[in-house]
């Protein structure tokens, strides 16, 4: 699940909600009267995405973001551009990649949320690994999507620790004329595994982890 949904889907005031009331709304775990409500979030929300350039001043935080820029960039990341969503108005992403890393980074914006970054690795299989800036809301992941939250870490820090403590073995190899499309499937596998488990009645769980 790109992280950008945990604010893109679900109204900052439900998880404000959640969060006051130690609830979950997927898991059915004294959570069973906002399930329904959650599901009725993720809903609405297109099965697909399509990102389009954007010229680089779009940021409403362009100190914030370039904060998590500029050490990707001293550590050898290569810039891809920055992108907005036309399914989603109002998120800007900015995106990198890293090819001898096999890694690349995706930077947020939201209007309800300060820019926050991404580290993912892909992995033969289908598997994925996250790394992020972001908080856990505790919304469903896709099985075979690890996120790892590196809360306060800064964007040195977390490439550190996603170099360090990803699983080596099977990485996939990325170049710069693929994160865009990745980012998109990304998005629309979610998407298909959500509407297949509302259509069976599946419940979602989660599988991430905080970073120490």
């Amino acid at each position: 699940m790109p992280t950008f949904l945990i604010l893109a889907v679900v109204p900052m005031a439900i998880i404000l909600l959640m969060r006051a009331l130690k609830l979950d709304p997927f898991t059915g775990s004294r959570g069973s009267r906002l399930t329904e409500i959650g599901r009725e979030a993720l809903g609405p929300q297109p099965d697909r995405i399509h990102l389009s350039r954007m010229a680089p001043h779009a940021w409403k935080n362009a100190e914030a973001a370039r904060r998590l820029a500029e050490p990707l960039l001293f550590m050898g990341f290569d810039d891809v551009g920055t992108f907005g969503i036309a399914e989603i108005p109002g998120i800007t992403v900015r995106m990198m990649v890293k090819g001898e890393a096999k890694m690349y980074a995706t930077i947020y914006e939201h209007p309800r949320a300060e820019p926050w970054l991404d580290l993912i690795t892909h992995y033969e299989g289908g598997a994925k690994v996250t790394f992020t800036t972001l908080e856990d809301p505790g919304l469903p992941v896709r099985p075979g999507h690890t996120i790892v939250r590196g809360i306060g870490c800064d964007a040195l820090a977390l490439c550190d620790r996603a170099l360090e403590e990803r699983p080596k073995s099977g990485i996939r190899e990325i170049g710069g004329d693929e994160v865009v499309p990745m980012l998109e499937h990304d998005y629309a596998e979610w998407r298909d595994w959500m509407n297949a488990a509302a259509a069976s009645g599946i419940e979602t769980g989660k599988q991430s982890r905080k970073a120490a």
